[in-house]
């Protein structure tokens, strides 16, 4: 369902620029230093792909998946916490140390995904997966390079906040 994508694409760019013109209101020039760190994150990624350093491996895979179910719990109770004032509203984010442990797990977390994703493209190519299907593997690298920007995001901005 293309459409459907392309939708969702138009509201996601409305609420990423929404959100990003919000971080940039508090930390001048932040904006530009997520879209530096997200592009440096991908660039360094796909050449350790390409050269085989990063692999897709069932391993890998199932510990990555293991890693993400996990950290979405815990923004969950993160989210949770911040409404009963835990790290000044933040949640464990706003937790000196714990927040910024997090914040770096989060880039790492949201790196890696992005071997997945290259691996999707990849598999898809050596398979000579219809060119019409080729949208799904790019909105699956949408989504992880969304993700990706939003968590050096936060993490410039715990940088900044202390």
């Amino acid at each position: 369902k293309p459409g459907l994508v392309v939708t969702y694409a138009a509201f996601q760019g409305l609420a990423l620029g929404t959100l990003s013109s919000y971080y940039e209101s508090f930390y001048p020039g932040i904006v530009s230093q997520a879209v530096i760190g997200t592009m440096a994150a991908f660039t360094g990624v796909l050449i350790m792909y390409r050269n085989g350093t990063l692999r897709a491996t069932p391993q890998f895979t199932r510990a990555l998946i293991g890693a993400a179910i996990g950290y979405f719990i815990l923004a969950i109770v993160s989210l949770i916490s911040s409404f009963f004032g835990v790290g000044q509203g933040y949640g464990f984010y706003g937790v000196s140390g714990l927040g910024l442990l997090l914040a770096v797990a989060g880039v790492a977390l949201a790196s890696l995904f992005l071997v997945l994703d290259f691996d999707q493209i990849q598999k898809g190519v050596a398979a000579g997966a219809p060119e019409k299907e080729s949208w799904r593997a790019g909105f699956g690298l949408m989504v992880t390079i969304v993700w990706l920007y939003l968590e050096i995001l936060r993490l410039i901005s715990i940088l900044r906040r202390q």
